[in-house]
């Protein structure tokens, strides 16, 4: 389902990423320009294939309080189908991908703050929420 080697952001992500500012910027044919790099430039560790304990959705937003609540996973599953494509075949892996991946705790953080969004998440993992 996904691709461990690249990552393609918005050009937007340059806002939360400078090291990105200035990048080659993709045209996509079916799709919004995108910055793609190759994760092997990056100092990142990447894996194959990892558990998936948790799947969070952000949506950030302007006002309302900031939680981090249940997420429906018929609206998860949704979500995630919208942007596949492929033959009947791969199709049926990708949704079977899917399906595996919503065995996992759903969630939604809703922010505004990004530092608040960094600590909620980093509690998550450390068991405090």
């Amino acid at each position: 389902m996904g691709d461990s080697r690249h990552v393609r952001l918005r050009p937007s992500a340059a806002e939360l990423f400078p090291e990105i500012k200035g990048l080659k910027i993709t045209p996509r044919a079916a799709g919004k320009p995108s910055i793609e790099m190759d994760t092997a430039n990056l100092p990142i560790v990447r894996s194959e294939s990892a558990q998936v304990d948790y799947m969070v959705f952000l949506n950030r937003r302007s006002g309302g309080s900031p939680t981090l609540q249940p997420y429906r996973k018929d609206v998860a599953r949704y979500f995630m189908r919208q942007v596949l494509y492929g033959s009947g075949e791969l199709l049926a892996v990708q949704y079977e991908a899917i399906e595996r991946m919503l065995t996992a705790e759903i969630l939604e953080l809703r922010y505004s703050d990004i530092d608040w969004a960094v600590d909620r998440l980093e509690r998550l993992l450390q068991g405090d929420i």
